[in-house]
């Protein structure tokens, strides 16, 4: 009997052993359909982690683009007298005709908003305004030139009229002579920028007549 109990309990041990083992391979996942929170766990709030993002955060400022600031285009002609001098034309001297080509002596030359007078003349007998542009004109100086309105004639006309910004530029010298009405005559500035000298003068009228500002950086004589 002894020997038949001890032989029973040696058996029960290593049976008992075996279930060890066995149940210490099984995954514990295995049992965890079997498992369910009770109500006190379920109703505990989770705790929301949230992800910091280790790179520092960069601010970029879109800049704000001005508008353009648009100039009105210049004049794709100008008016001495009744003849019309496209960009890019010539007028000789004493002639009432234009031409492409440069001509031997004194001249006027428009080109894009720029009336050049080398050793320019012109002697109205009209009444119209000798030098007429509708918008911004550049006058450019080059030798000595004369603009006169005929004292034969009852003329109103003006030496120089624009509807725009009249600037004088170059080394030239000019003069005008008129006689009922204004010298210069310019809705918007006029600039007098030249390192030569203008000369103006009016019978019976204004020798320069401005809309807005008169700006002498150059040389400038006027009576009246």
């Amino acid at each position: 009997r002894r020997f038949m109990k001890k032989l029973f309990s040696e058996r029960v041990l290593s049976c008992l052993l075996v279930l060890i083992m066995v149940a210490g391979m099984i995954h514990p996942s295995v049992f965890s359909s079997t498992v369910s929170a009770t109500p006190e766990e379920s109703t505990i709030p989770q705790k929301s982690e949230t992800a910091v993002n280790s790179e520092p955060t960069v601010e970029v400022e879109i800049p704000q683009y001005n508008k353009l600031t648009t100039r009105a285009a210049p004049p794709t002609s100008i008016t001495i007298d009744n003849i019309t001098l496209q960009s890019g034309q010539y007028l000789p001297r004493g002639a009432t005709y234009v031409t492409s080509t440069k001509p031997e002596g004194g001249y006027f030359y428009y080109s894009n908003g720029t009336l050049t007078m080398d050793a320019a003349g012109y002697w109205c007998r009209s009444g119209n305004d000798v030098i007429s542009a509708d918008g911004d004109l550049t006058i450019k100086l080059i030798g000595t030139n004369v603009i006169t309105i005929d004292k034969s004639f009852t003329s109103s006309g003006t030496g120089i009229k624009t509807t725009g910004k009249l600037t004088f530029t170059g080394s030239g010298i000019l003069e005008i002579n008129t006689i009922l009405n204004n010298g210069i005559n310019a809705s918007g500035d006029i600039d007098f920028s030249q390192t030569g000298t203008v000369t103006v003068n009016s019978t019976k009228s204004m020798a320069i007549n401005c809309g807005n500002n008169i700006v002498v950086n150059g040389n400038l004589t006027s009576t009246s």
